[in-house]
């Protein structure tokens, strides 16, 4: 039924809010970029699409555009 599809999507959303503030906490970069990647699906899907848009943009400028001392 409806109401048990969006607890499930609800519960979702919260472990994933849980996991990247646990691993932001702990400093665990490389995890935090993994994170980041599911987060910007569903800003999409949210019509965040501001918000998805500065995290692209954040994850390419790690990974393609500071010196590798940065990354």
């Amino acid at each position: 039924d409806m109401q048990n599809e969006n607890a499930l999507l609800f519960n979702k959303c919260t472990l994933l809010y849980e996991e990247i503030s646990y691993v932001m906490n702990h400093g665990d970069i490389g995890h935090v970029k993994l994170c980041l990647i599911v987060w910007i699906f569903i800003f999409h899907a949210t019509r965040k699409h501001k918000y998805a848009k500065h995290i692209i943009q954040f994850l390419y400028q790690t990974h393609v555009v500071y010196p590798e001392g940065l990354k």
